[in-house]
């Protein structure tokens, strides 16, 4: 808004960019301090859950007092829970109420195991005061079925002397009714016994008498056993009782004691729910605690935020008016280019305005020239013109055809020339057919000649209908090709779908992965071999294990080296050979699995009689050379008498009778 001339508008222009650039360069300057402010303010309130709404500003400025208000609040109430802490230290509270924490843990685990042991206590006592009396009566019990067992076994033997003497007085009577047909007379030997028919009845009391007697005897000797047996078990287990009492008293008093010297400095609980709750305050007070050191801490920030944002404010203030000062005079972006180009317009202007000038002098001395010319053209037209009675130039131009009339009738002329020309043409083209007509006439009759195009015409439909043939022949073939060619990639594409199928097959074979199964195998039995093979050579440099092949059957087979490396059926091994394979193949499966899984003990059941006393002190060496290398624990079981001096630890479990064996470790 500012009036210019030529000769001073550059300078007015440099003056104005300077004076815009300066008011940019200060907006900008308080864009960057705005930056800072906030990143500061940012800074002071990263602990704080706080948002900052730079639309408004004001009302962050009046969400952050209300938040001072609110941590001030919750300090103060704090500060009432915790008035028995120095809050002047709370590192050091805090620190306190850890160690506190941790030993109150520590007691309330140490008070479960009195418990604990209180409960053993208790539950060993109950069932020491219900085995005492069942121990006191056994003995009565044990004295009654010895008593009567003894009785049972007199009557007994009275009965089966009484039977004895009774047998031995037999008569023959008695004997015939012991006779049987089919068996021999123990006095004729007779087979046949018509004497034994129509026998008195016989008298068998004695004999049930005996059969429940001796039924009794069975069952007080049963009684008998049971009652010394429980009497022996209840007795130790009295004893035991007795024994785990005394060590849980010791033991509980000696927890006791070290409870309660190691937590002296604690509040005192009666039982574990106290201690727990003991746990539970520390823990509330270790929260409280925290809670408050991070209240402090946003309190604090809060403090520091308040005059961070409110010199946001007031930037953002300044910022505001020095942009409608800026916006005052000007809102563009780049003062400098806009001056630039305002200034090459000016200037551009000014010479279009001078190009201007030039061109209107150049067009007033053409038209004059014009005008000059125009003279002269009448000058030498009105003569003719008057010539053919006309009186002026424009008359003579009224009365003129107009163009469009001209052209249309000098078009139509044109149109009719043409026609003229083609009806020549083809007149000249049909006198010339005549004439070609004349000379190719023929001699023959009317009726031969049509005969002769109808046998023409035959033949012609007759090779028609070859053609024809022969078109659906190629057309059938052409179809057949297209069919051919779509069969192709059909089966090109299904091959592509079928190719993993087959390749799966091949690889894993059915569902169950049959082949897949066999490879496997047929890798873990490879390796398995091998280290068999390792074992074996220790224990024997005679044989080595091998898969079979093709043509034998699927059992192992072993390689003879003292036969030339005859291969065999292991089926056809010896008892002591196929023992050593055993032996090898059970090294070599611990070998494997030890890969993954160690294995610390191997076991080795029988099997040791079948060798020869040179193999089996060889296989001994290798087991304990196995032993000391491993540091695995080999047991072996046997009966074998020749072990006994090889092995030094031996476990031996002899029988004792009636169920039970005893165990002896030497």
């Amino acid at each position: 808004h500012t009036e210019v001339t030529a000769e001073d508008l550059s300078e007015k222009l440099q003056a104005f960019t300077r004076k815009i650039q300066a008011l940019q360069e200060q907006k900008k300057e308080k864009l960057s301090e705005y930056s800072y402010q906030k990143s500061r303010f940012l800074s002071e309130l990263r602990e704080v859950s706080f948002q900052l709404n730079e639309k408004n500003l004001s009302e962050s400025l009046r969400q952050l007092k209300e938040l001072k208000k609110e941590a001030s609040r919750k300090l103060a109430n704090l500060s009432a829970d915790l008035k028995a802490l120095d809050l002047q230290h709370p590192e050091k509270e805090k620190k306190q109420l850890q160690q506190h924490l941790k030993l109150a843990r520590e007691a309330t685990r140490d008070f479960y195991n009195i418990e604990k042991t209180s409960e053993e206590i208790e539950k060993l006592t109950s069932e020491k005061e219900i085995i005492a009396p069942k121990l006191k009566n056994l003995p009565e019990e044990i004295e009654k079925a010895e008593n009567t067992s003894e009785k049972l076994k007199n009557l007994l033997e009275n009965l089966n002397l009484k039977k004895e003497n009774q047998l031995l007085r037999a008569s023959l009577e008695e004997h015939r009714l012991n006779l049987k047909d089919g068996e021999a007379c123990p006095l004729c030997g007779a087979l046949e016994h018509p004497f034994a028919q129509d026998l008195p009845a016989k008298d068998d009391s004695l004999d049930r008498e005996i059969a429940k007697t001796e039924k009794e005897l069975q069952e007080w000797t049963r009684k008998l056993n049971s009652a010394s047996l429980n009497y022996k078990i209840l007795k130790e287990r009295l004893q035991e009782l007795d024994e785990n009492l005394k060590a849980a008293v010791k033991k509980a008093n000696h927890q006791k004691l070290q409870f309660s010297a190691k937590y002296a400095v604690l509040p005192k609980a009666e039982n574990s729910e106290g201690w727990e709750n003991n746990c539970t305050a520390y823990e509330n007070l270790l929260n409280q605690l925290e809670q408050y050191e991070k209240g402090q801490k946003t309190a604090s920030a809060i403090s520091a935020g308040i005059p961070a944002l409110q010199k946001l404010i007031e930037i953002l203030q300044e910022g505001k008016e020095l942009k409608q000062k800026l916006d005052k005079f000007y809102k563009g972006d780049d003062v400098y280019r806009d001056s630039q180009q305002f200034q090459n317009s000016w200037i551009r202007n000014l010479e279009e305005k001078k190009n201007l000038t030039a061109k209107h002098e150049e067009i007033g001395k053409t038209s004059e020239e014009k005008e000059a010319a125009k003279s002269q053209i009448e000058a030498a037209l009105s003569p003719k013109v008057s010539g053919q009675g006309f009186e002026a130039i424009e008359d003579a131009f009224n009365a003129l055809m107009p163009d469009t009339e001209c052209n249309a009738l000098r078009s139509k002329r044109e149109t009719v020339q043409k026609q003229i020309d083609t009806i020549s043409a083809s007149l000249n083209i049909l006198n010339a057919q005549l004439e070609t007509s004349k000379k190719m006439d023929v001699e023959k009759e009317r009726e031969a000649l049509i005969k002769e195009l109808e046998a023409q015409k035959e033949k012609l439909q007759n090779i028609s209908d070859e053609c024809k043939e022969i078109d659906r022949i190629i057309k059938n073939h052409d179809e057949n090709v297209e069919r051919l060619a779509t069969l192709k990639s059909e089966i090109a594409e299904k091959e592509k779908q079928t190719k993993r199928w087959r390749l799966l097959n091949e690889l894993i074979g059915d569902s169950k992965g049959k082949n897949f199964n066999d490879f496997a195998q047929d890798l873990s039995l490879g390796q398995l071999l091998q280290l068999a093979n390792v074992r074996l050579k220790d224990l024997s440099d005679r044989y080595y294990i091998d898969k079979p092949e093709e043509e034998e059957d699927d059992g192992l087979v072993a390689i003879d080296e003292h036969m030339g490396g005859q291969r065999r059926s292991v089926k056809t091994l010896s008892g002591g050979e196929t023992f050593i394979l055993s032996l090898s193949m059970a090294l070599a499966l611990s070998d494997l699995a030890s890969k993954n899984v160690e294995i610390n003990s191997l076991f080795i059941d029988e099997g040791f009689g079948t060798l020869d006393p040179e193999t089996l002190d060889q296989t001994l060496d290798t087991l304990e050379k196995l032993q000391a290398e491993s540091s695995k624990t080999i047991g072996i079981i046997s009966h074998v008498d020749s072990l006994k001096e090889r092995i030094a630890t031996q476990i031996r479990l002899t029988r004792n009778g009636q169920g039970y064996s005893s165990l002896e470790v030497n």
